[in-house]
């Protein structure tokens, strides 16, 4: 398995997803970040 390091950067942006998503849901903002953790085939 591939080890991905995140920069400051992403984090940071993933961050300010879940924020903006959550204005309106914090359920959908936790699956958004959920989702863009997964491992992609």
């Amino acid at each position: 398995m591939v080890q991905i390091n995140w920069t400051i950067q992403a984090r940071d942006d993933l961050k300010s997803i879940y924020n903006y998503i959550s204005r309106d849901s914090r359920k959908y903002a936790q699956l958004q970040v959920l989702r863009s953790l997964e491992p992609k085939s």
